[in-house]
Parts: structure tokens; C-alpha cells; sequence
């Protein structure tokens, strides 16, 4: 496979500089500069019963409408089954006999010119999960060599270690960008960690201690996804927020510190401060009396231990508000 020696290190050369946005099909151009193929779908699934069930999946050239369609007839996807029971090896399939006999999963095939195949499954995040490339061909006739199966089952472990070299660095510009000390994730749509930096995994563990560190936990997940809108999960023990940026989902998480206590108002006195607002200001721009806001300010110095405002907007900038 010394042939491939320069596609493997184009792929991590681009892991560096391409946007994680954009990556995943730069990387799949690059390979087909060397197995030709119409679409690819390249993702993480959940197993069960009746096969694999899409939770975060890149479509490169392919239909993203076929996956509603295919959870109607994964029961019948032989190859899918293969490949959960053969990870790390790559199946060369020609649907059109494979599937002889399974009139919906040869329908879907035709109909999302998904004729020839090459899948390949590797380990997910446990048992129960598995990640995969499926290249296709739309021709019936265009079938894949030997030669181009044993590429591509060189070339994914590679892709996927290049996707997570990838996600790495998104992660560590996400974190130069926050204030103060924030550990740091990338999930997909349905809450599953996609890469988690160590202090985050441990901050997960702390708060859910019966819990999978690999998939954030349901009320984090609607909180800081599809809440009221503060993009903010306040937990036990830490405090998580959300930030999409080009369709990345990433995630900020630190341990809980006395500033989260704040009341909504006493927060946006404190505001008002950092803006450098005066009393008689803030008490105009809160319709509050100069003498509440001055005891309320007194009050927030005393329960974060501080003896000045300059003191107090620092702790609340180390906390991220």
C-alpha cells in the first residue's frame, strides 16, 4: 500500500488546515483521486435489533432524504449486518444479486443509485454503536475491484483518525476563544460526544456518576439545545453552554463557582458595572433607587469574597458572563 503513503498524508495535511466544517468532504475528494465512487456516507450509528440506525452522519454527494427512507428498511440490510459482525474490514457488495429477494432494501438501492458499495464498519464509542464509510457506485455495471476494496479498507482507519485529528483542533481554537477555564466538546445532533477533551469527560462523570461519558444526558441535551433559548444547561456540580458554529455543535463545560448564583437582576448589575456604568445609571437603567443598587452591589461583593468592582467583573469574566 505504499501508493497510498501520499493520499494518508494529504488527509492529515488537511485535518490541520481545512475548516472541521469542511474536512470531511475534502478528505473524501482526496480519496477519490484514487477509488472513484458517485456518493459516500460516513458516520457514527447506533445498533439494535434491527440493524444500524443513523445519529450523526456526513452525506458527501449522496441524498440526505434516503436516511428517513432507509430506517423504514434497515431490517433488511444485509451488509449492514455484515459489516457490525466484520469492523475493521471492508465489503465489496453489487446490490442488485446481494439483495435478490429483499424487495425494499433493492428498492432503496435503486433508487438512491446505491448499485455497488464498499462498506466499511470500525468500533464505536461502545458495543452497542459502530462508525463506517460507504462509498457507492450508481452503475450497476461500474463494480469495485479487489484492488479498490483493499484501498479503501487501508485508507478509512485513517480517515477516521484524521476526522478526530480534525475535531481536536477545532476544539482547541474553540477553547482559546473562551474566558477563563472551560473544558471543551464537539457533539452531534443527537448528544453523542463526537471528541471530549479529559476535563470535560470528568466534569460529565462528576455531574452523572451512573451515566455514559459518551452521550451528554437528556436534559442537557434539550437544554442546551432546544431550551428556552439561553443555550445553557446549570447542573449540580458544573455549568454547560452551546455554541453552532458553520453546523458544528461544540461545547463549553466548567465546574459550578460562586458567580452562578447570581440572580438574573443582580447579574445584570454587575453588567452594567463591567460597562462602566455609574450607580445613578445603573439605577435609571434598572428603574431601582441608588440605594438599592448600591446594597445590592455590597451584597454580591460579600458573597463572592470580593472588595472592589474592579474584583467583581473580573470574577464574573473568569466565570464567562
Amino acid at each position: 500500500m505504499d501508493r497510498l503513503n501520499p493520499l494518508v498524508l494529504s488527509l492529515y495535511r488537511a485535518a490541520r488546515e481545512a475548516p472541521i466544517a469542511e474536512f470531511q468532504d475534502a478528505a473524501l475528494r482526496l480519496v477519490k483521486s484514487h477509488v472513484r465512487f458517485d456518493g459516500c456516507k460516513w458516520g457514527a450509528s447506533a445498533i439494535d435489533d434491527h440493524g444500524v440506525l443513523f445519529q450523526s452522519v456526513h452525506f458527501h454527494e449522496d441524498d440526505p432524504e434516503g436516511a428517513a427512507v432507509y430506517n423504514e428498511v434497515r431490517h433488511q440490510d444485509r451488509a449492514a449486518f455484515w459489516a457490525i459482525s466484520h469492523r475493521g474490514q471492508t465489503g465489496n457488495f453489487h446490490f442488485a444479486s446481494f439483495y435478490e429477494g429483499l424487495s425494499a432494501i433493492a428498492d432503496y438501492t435503486r433508487r438512491y443509485r446505491h448499485s455497488n458499495a464498499l462498506i466499511t464498519g470500525l468500533p464505536g464509542v461502545d458495543d452497542r454503536a459502530i462508525q463506517s464509510v460507504s462509498i457507492y457506485r450508481g452503475d450497476s455495471d461500474n463494480t469495485f475491484s479487489e484492488n479498490e476494496r483493499r484501498a479503501i479498507e487501508y485508507i478509512v482507519p485513517h480517515l477516521n483518525e484524521a476526522l478526530t485529528i480534525s475535531r481536536l483542533f477545532a476544539a482547541t481554537r474553540f477553547r482559546a476563544a473562551a474566558e477563563g477555564h472551560w473544558a471543551v466538546a464537539i457533539v452531534d445532533h443527537a448528544g453523542v460526544l463526537q471528541f471530549a477533551d479529559p476535563e470535560f469527560e470528568a466534569l460529565i462523570q462528576a455531574e452523572w456518576p451512573a451515566g455514559t461519558v459518551r452521550r451528554l444526558p437528556g436534559a442537557a441535551h434539550v437544554a442546551l439545545t432546544s431550551g428556552d433559548g439561553s443555550r445553557q444547561y446549570t447542573g449540580r456540580t458544573l455549568i454547560m453552554r452551546y455554541v453552532a458554529e458553520a453546523g458544528i455543535i461544540f461545547v463549553r463545560a466548567r465546574p459550578r463557582v460562586p458567580a452562578d448564583g447570581l440572580t438574573p437582576r443582580e447579574l445584570s448589575v454587575v453588567q452594567a458595572i463591567a460597562r462602566g456604568y455609574t450607580h445613578k445609571e445603573i439605577a435609571r437603567l434598572l428603574h431601582l433607587s441608588p440605594a438599592t443598587v448600591r446594597n445590592q452591589i455590597q451584597a454580591i461583593h460579600n458573597r463572592l469574597e470580593v472588595g472592589t468592582n474592579a474584583e467583581l467583573v473580573a470574577v464574573l469574566l473568569r466565570a464567562g458572563y
